[in-house]
């Protein structure tokens, strides 16, 4: 997760981080705002070609 101030990555980062999950944080919100935006392309892409294959 991203965010400009410190204070609020570390709190999030220790209020949601448990041996199930790992959360990471950094200060670049237009890198993560971008890598989100790109995965759910390929995530949008990868279905359709799956739904194209269950055609045939």
């Amino acid at each position: 997760m991203a965010s400009n101030n410190k204070e609020v990555r570390d709190k999030i980062q220790e209020e949601f981080m448990s041996e199930e999950l790992r959360i990471y944080t950094c200060d670049d919100t237009k890198g993560v705002e971008l890598g989100g935006a790109l995965k759910n392309i390929i995530a949008f892409c990868a279905g359709v070609a799956a739904r194209n294959r269950s055609w045939r």
